[in-house]
């Protein structure tokens, strides 16, 4: 079991045996100039700065030896327990190594709390926030002296004399309900007592008032009265009858509803005047008459426009037909990839006499792309075939007894064939890619 050190403390020592390096049982005495390193928790192995190593007796305990612990020998903080190990080595004697528990004490260190058979523990109180309490009069019991109230200085005996004062004044629980209106000489209790009898209804309110129409300064049994004399609200009905016949000659301030609305007699420029007196253009009655202009005039143009349209479509689409384009209307950026193809052109559809002269030359005058290195395919197009006989016939052709080269213009040979004669058959073999 590892040894148990309180942390923070550095004259504790921990003792060990040095035993002969060789066979390990001879103690050795006499030794000084030790090595040891240390490593606490999860640190890295360090070295002791200045080992205190004692020997305690050759004579009597030969070859026991102490480490004095006084490096490093804080705990981190949180943590309230690690483990530490020291590694000695000298030498003359085989390595040693020990292990101890470092912890956090939960009491001074050197005490001893005292713990009453009823498991509480006994404490004397040593400072009130830094100051040495006052001897109790009674055993036992803090001596307390009050000096301040709510910030201001006080004494016990005059806190107690306006406390009694209070109480007084204010009266007891027993105290008799005050009917009508308070003196000098009722308690504050009975009135509270008074008004939660009323809230309540054990008592209620002692008089009412006569029914009539409450005033200023009036008490809260008036207010009640009057409420109670209002009888029943109006309906909904009732509300929105008296609101929709109400003359809105009177009610015409600005912004409200009655001035949007307008008003019949004046006559204003409002929504009334708008759309039921208004004949002038002003406002929606003379734009309604314009609309109706207009709306005549548009269906002549719609009639207009139906005699130069067809009178049906061809599966969902306009059939018309083009009399003259604008130039560069159709361009290659106009057109889809594809989007002309041969199944789109007629037969005959494009004759010589569709042609202009330049686009007969654009196609002569093409320039033609020497073919690169490789097997000449099977189906090619046409300036494909145009390329390689034009290659043949302009480029070096080179002919031996086994071989016919066909080269570029660099003089790169781009496909052979192997030649063979027996004298009655010359055969020439499927162009192969060159070299």
């Amino acid at each position: 079991m590892a040894i148990r050190i309180p942390s923070g403390v550095l004259d504790q020592v921990i003792f060990f045996v040095a035993v002969d390096a060789t066979d390990l049982k001879t103690r050795e005495t006499g030794l000084i100039t030790f090595t040891v390193y240390r490593v606490r928790d999860t640190g890295a192995a360090t070295l002791y700065t200045t080992p205190t190593v004692a020997e305690l007796s050759a004579a009597n305990m030969p070859g026991v030896y102490s480490l004095l612990l006084d490096e490093d020998m804080t705990i981190a903080a949180g943590n309230d327990s690690e483990a530490m190990v020291f590694h000695i080595t000298q030498a003359s004697m085989a390595p040693v190594t020990l292990e101890i528990e470092l912890y956090r004490p939960k009491i001074t260190a050197g005490n001893t709390l005292t713990v009453g058979a009823d498991g509480f523990g006994g404490a004397d109180v040593q400072e009130w926030l830094g100051t040495a309490p006052a001897t109790p009069t009674v055993a036992g019991v803090p001596e307390v002296d009050l000096t301040h109230v709510a910030g201001s200085t006080t004494s016990v005996s005059t806190l107690a004399s306006s406390v009694a004062t209070l109480l007084a004044d204010i009266g007891g629980v027993a105290t008799a309900a005050a009917d009508g209106d308070p003196t000098a000489t009722d308690l504050l209790f009975a009135y509270i007592k008074q008004l939660i009898n009323i809230l309540i209804g054990s008592a209620g309110i002692v008089t009412w008032p006569a029914s009539a129409a409450p005033g200023n300064a009036v008490s809260m049994a008036e207010a009640l009265r009057a409420i109670h004399d209002f009888g029943a609200p109006p309906t909904a009905a009732v509300i929105a009858d008296a609101v929709l016949d109400e003359d809105m000659t009177a009610h015409q301030i600005q912004g409200s509803l009655g001035q949007a609305i307008g008003d019949p007699v004046a006559d204003t420029n409002t929504i009334y005047k708008a759309v039921v007196t208004d004949a002038t253009g002003a406002t929606v009655g003379v734009d309604v008459v314009a609309v109706k202009a207009e709306t005549a005039s548009l269906q002549v143009d719609t009639d207009n426009i139906q005699t130069r349209l067809p009178a049906a479509l061809v599966a969902g689409r306009m059939d018309s037909s083009v009399g003259a384009m604008a130039s560069a209307v159709i361009t290659a950026a106009a057109h889809a990839a594809g989007a002309i193809d041969a199944a789109a052109i007629a037969t005959g559809a494009i004759d010589a006499d569709a042609l202009a002269a330049d686009a007969v030359d654009e196609i002569w005058d093409e320039a033609m792309v020497e073919q690169a290195q490789g097997i000449p395919g099977a189906t090619p197009a046409f300036r494909t075939v145009l390329a390689y006989l034009y290659m043949a016939f302009r480029n070096a052709l080179t002919i031996t007894s086994t071989s016919k080269t066909f080269s570029n213009d660099a003089g790169t040979v781009i496909a052979k064939k192997a030649l063979s004669d027996d004298g009655t058959t010359y055969t020439e073999a499927e162009a192969a890619s060159g070299p």
